[in-house]
């Protein structure tokens, strides 16, 4: 069988994206991973221009050229099965079903009509969009239960799967990553005594980077602060990082190292902020890197974060602010010892071992499928 994963994000940093490639490599499957470049100053000019019919007459543009290098590319493949990413290349991946006579896979990673980051008539767009390649979408897959939910009472029923993005058991303690130093305290030169706090992902708004931010710089307790990661608020951590002894950065590894460094903090920060549907609904990699380092975790008190972190004992949930946090950070109120075995036993099922199963079993059904 032959399978495009087709993504408007770049693939090569999407872990997600590069697990299930592994997954058809597996399987014997021809595969191909397609991201139609065109530049990043274009994105960048793209963003800035202010005058709104422009803008959009601009977008329609790159969508175009877009779209016609994705044909070209799907042509020449001839897919069996399109995987579709993200709602931006849903009406491409739907008329390359019809002229390919391929079967579609509709990936939400989010709620992708209910960012944060969209404004109203994006929405409005992204729904439009989604609801009228719907009836196209062969199987559904999404990233958790209430995602899942949200789908199926909002465009109707679909056959569907959640498989969250989650670490692989096996690469934990694989020797070519252990060889490497990824101990933080060795790397900042960190006393025995001193907590070590981690947030890993992209430094951006609404992830509760600034109330971590706070929050450290007023505690007095024996606790540190490590930023794993880049992004838009890395300057403003480099200030409160001048001003404050406790916080510290440390440049981004690839996906593959990450649940290695992070196993040599005390606790993980999931502190994702109630913004959007698609945030209150997420369950972020970086929960499951925390918990597959051995790690407990300090996370928002949001219903799908929640529902792991309490049913497994992994941590504690806080509702959103300075102050609980620091009241976290004063009390120690976490577990300071994990077993790691612990945890994989536990929640060996959230394992991506265990997700690339459910992806085998959509393939397997696809296959049979499109030979009927």
């Amino acid at each position: 069988m032959k399978i495009v994963h087709l993504s408007h994000s770049e693939i090569s940093t999407d872990s997600r994206i590069l697990k299930m490639l592994t997954v058809c490599k597996d399987l014997n499957y021809e595969y191909l991973a397609l991201n139609p470049n065109f530049s990043k100053n274009i994105k960048s000019y793209f963003r800035k221009i202010g005058i709104i019919n422009f803008k959009y007459l601009y977008f329609f543009w790159v969508y175009l050229k877009i779209t016609l290098i994705s044909l070209v590319k799907l042509y020449k493949f001839n897919p069996n099965v399109i995987h579709c990413h993200d709602w931006f290349m849903l009406p491409i991946s739907v008329m390359g079903k019809f002229l390919f006579n391929s079967k579609l896979v509709y990936d939400a990673h989010e709620l992708e009509s209910e960012c944060q980051q969209m404004s109203g008539l994006m929405k409005k767009i992204v729904k439009y969009v989604e609801r009228i390649s719907w009836k196209h979408v062969d199987y559904f897959i999404t990233v958790s239960d209430s995602i899942q939910k949200w789908y199926l009472e909002s465009y109707g029923y679909k056959n569907s799967k959640v498989i969250i993005n989650s670490p692989e058991i096996m690469s934990i303690n694989s020797p070519a990553i252990s060889t490497k130093n990824f101990n933080l305290r060795d790397i900042f030169n960190l006393k025995s005594e001193f907590l070590i706090y981690i947030y890993n992902g992209y430094l951006t708004q609404g992830r509760g980077i600034e109330i971590m931010l706070e929050a450290f710089s007023k505690t007095e307790t024996s606790s540190v602060l490590v930023f794993l990661g880049e992004g838009p608020l890395i300057e403003k951590i480099n200030t409160y990082k001048e001003q404050n002894e406790n916080i510290f950065i440390h440049k981004m590894v690839p996906h593959d190292e990450v649940t290695q460094i992070v196993s040599s903090a005390d606790f993980g920060l999931c502190l994702i902020e109630d913004a959007s549907l698609s945030d209150r609904y997420s369950l972020p990699n970086k929960l499951f890197e925390y918990i597959f380092a051995g790690l407990p975790v300090v996370a928002s008190n949001l219903p799908e974060i929640k529902k792991i972190v309490l049913d497994f004992n992994l941590g504690v949930v806080i509702n959103l602010s300075v102050e609980n946090l620091i009241k976290v950070l004063t009390e120690n109120s976490l577990l300071t010892e994990v077993s790691k075995s612990t945890y994989k036993n536990s929640i060996s099922h959230l394992s991506w071992e265990s997700q690339a199963l459910k992806l085998r079993e959509i393939y397997s059904w696809m296959s049979k499928l499109y030979e009927a």
